[in-house]
């Protein structure tokens, strides 16, 4: 019986003890441009879902103007009158980023670069050649930080054209404490110790004999 409240003591802590991410922040920017044109075009503004430029601006394309968007109507595409960036404050903690990349149709690797840094820690890189269309891909990136901003840049020509982003979301990821996983691991072993000790007990019974 002992053992049996220890297992389910132990799996329950365990099931408490997993990881789990939150998403605070959720960008595909569809909704910035109010009302939307009915033609495609491109607007540069300061912020956008969240996110504040920190040089030259936010491009925002909107219906097909030069690719479609990963969903919806909008996306960004970091390179305004030349290499642009935009970013979001984080408090001290560990997150997950996950977001959409495409390059510039048409347009060479050189000018479609785009990085993400954790203040100046790199944290992915990501450039390609453009096809005809854009052709999205989804990258995803989990990291501990010690509280700043946290970056998307262009890194191509500074040229006026660059790479694209869409439908970015940001996690919160609460991990287990230290204590938390000390007190999984002396359950587990006090459940084996209590097994243990049934077995030699069991071993060394012997039969009662009637006198």
């Amino acid at each position: 019986m002992k053992v049996r409240v220890l297992l389910a003591a132990a799996a329950a802590l365990a099931l408490a003890s997993g990881a789990q991410a939150t998403v605070i922040l959720f960008s595909n920017f569809d909704s910035v441009i109010n009302p939307l044109p009915s033609g495609g075009g491109f607007r540069i503004l300061p912020s956008a879902d969240g996110w504040t430029s920190t040089t030259r601006g936010i491009e925002i394309q909107f219906n097909n103007v030069a690719g479609r968007s990963f969903s919806g109507t909008s996306h960004v595409e970091l390179d305004t009158n030349g290499n642009s960036s935009m970013f979001v404050d984080l408090a001290r903690g560990h997150y997950e980023v996950s977001y959409y990349y495409s390059p510039r149709p048409g347009r060479s690797a050189a000018t479609n670069g785009i990085s993400l840094l954790d203040g100046t820690r790199l944290l992915d890189s990501v450039t390609g050649a453009g096809a005809s269309q854009t052709v999205w891909q989804q990258r995803s990136v989990a990291f501990f930080t010690l509280g700043g901003p946290l970056t998307f840049q262009a890194t191509g020509n500074s040229e006026g054209v660059g790479g694209y982003l869409d439908d970015i979301s940001l996690s919160s990821v609460t991990v287990p404490e230290p204590a938390s996983w000390a007190m999984l691991i002396a359950g587990f072993g006090l459940v084996g110790a209590a097994a243990r000790r049934r077995r030699r007990i069991a071993a060394g019974q012997l039969p009662r004999v009637l006198a």
